[in-house]
């Protein structure tokens, strides 16, 4: 009976932990795939591994949503057609399949980063999960538009212009521009050939600057009310530093005459 209790509890508070560091494990899975593909890309025989890493992507999204269930019902069925594309065209080719799954995996992640700037919205502390959101919604921006600019080569073969010595059909190369002009970088070794792309390039480098400016901001802004809220708490418990008239002594008393 105990042995079961204890079990109970010990699940109870790994699924509570699970919740409460979903945007952590996003993070983590996003730097996992970030920093891991363009190793395992090189080796033919770990390409599965980069599939694997798009999938811990993409479930722990789904995860960091499981506050709603009809939020959470909604990024499942548009994580499914991407998970599938992927998987299927690592075995046979099936054309527009992948194409197919790009548009869903764009979609899916412009659903994510939609619920997810909402949450950060409503905070009003400053604690970790908000950070950890904050940071995730900056590296899944970079991710989206990665699938928008994979997608639109694909639809328009010759939408990018990219160097004579790279490697043909490497799907990090993609990676690697959106997040180059996430960070306004601009190496210019890869080129927006036609004017939708450039449009694009153009969209995803405006709104990555509006979001710093606009997340910072608000982030110090919600600082700022913590703060200032703590302070009123400890003046009204009594805690905080006695008011001036009260602490220094009546400068205006008028001192005592010596006795003649």
């Amino acid at each position: 009976m105990t042995t079961a209790t204890g079990s109970s509890g010990f699940w109870s508070r790994s699924l509570r932990r699970i919740q409460r560091d979903r945007f952590l494990f996003l993070l983590l899975a996003l730097l996992a795939l970030l920093l891991l593909s363009p190793l395992l890309e090189s080796l033919f025989a770990l390409k599965l591994l980069v599939n694997l890493c798009y999938t811990l992507v993409l479930v722990t999204a789904v995860h960091a949503l499981a506050d709603s269930r009809a939020q959470l019902v909604t990024a499942a069925v548009l994580a499914l057609p991407m998970l599938v594309a992927m998987w299927v065209t690592r075995v046979v080719e099936i054309p527009h399949l992948r194409n197919w799954g790009l548009a869903f995996g764009t979609i899916f992640l412009l659903y994510v980063l939609m619920v997810i700037i909402g949450h950060i919205a409503r905070c009003r502390r400053i604690e970790r999960d908000l950070l950890f959101g904050a940071i995730v919604v900056y590296l899944l921006m970079g991710l989206m538009w990665t699938f928008a600019f994979e997608l639109l080569e694909g639809l328009t073969p010759g939408a990018f212009q990219f160097p004579e010595n790279a490697i043909a059909e490497d799907p990090y190369r993609f990676v690697y521009f959106s997040f180059v002009t996430l960070a306004t970088l601009g190496y210019g070794d890869i080129i927006p050939a036609t004017p939708l792309a450039g449009a694009l390039t153009i969209l995803e480098a405006v709104i990555a600057q509006m979001y710093l400016v606009v997340g910072v901001g608000w982030l110090v802004g919600i600082h700022i009310s913590q703060q200032m809220a703590a302070r009123e708490s400890r003046g009204a418990a009594g805690q905080g530093p006695l008011p001036v008239a009260q602490a220094a002594p009546a400068a205006s008393a008028k001192p005592k005459e010596a006795p003649q």
